[in-house]
């Protein structure tokens, strides 16, 4: 019990906590916290496999690197020629953090000049990266229509 906890400990805390350290500059946060996260879930699948039990914290660290694997497929999945072909002109990509966010990025879609960018989000519109859009968009002076999509602000 005292080793499961000290490896439990090294993996999920310690593992992490040094990539941070060692990584942060050269990698950025989001890709050191999903590297730092690879030693928990590869150490998390072991122990499932040997002790026929799952780690709640293992499976916390799974679901995180299995969300950002499909959101990365989502993001080069030809979804735009798709739709191209169907003669809807779109540009389709992945905000994962709105702090800090890459301004010459949106200047760069807003030279392709559309006609509406929409923003889906997991949570309450306002605050969220729909809200942060309209901010950069009257920064820049741009009267692009934006529709905000997520969940309602009501509780």
């Amino acid at each position: 019990m005292k080793n499961k906890l000290l490896l439990d400990a090294f993996f999920y805390l310690g593992v992490p906590l040094l990539m941070w350290n060692l990584f942060r500059e050269s990698l950025g946060d989001y890709h050191t916290i999903l590297y730092g996260m690879l030693p928990a879930v590869i150490y998390t699948i072991v122990v499932a496999f040997i002790n026929k039990e799952w780690n709640v914290t293992g499976i916390f660290f799974l679901s995180i690197i299995s969300m950002n694997f499909l959101f990365n497929l989502l993001e080069d999945f030809p979804l735009e020629n798709i739709l191209k072909k169907e003669g809807i002109n779109c540009s389709v990509f992945n905000v994962h953090t709105i702090h800090p966010f890459d301004d010459e990025f949106l200047k760069n879609k807003l030279n392709q000049n559309p006609k509406l960018m929409i923003t889906a989000e997991e949570h309450f519109i306002s605050g969220g990266l729909g809200s942060l859009i309209l901010e950069k968009l009257n920064d820049f002076s741009s009267n692009k229509n934006v529709l905000r999509i997520g969940l309602p602000n009501e509780y």
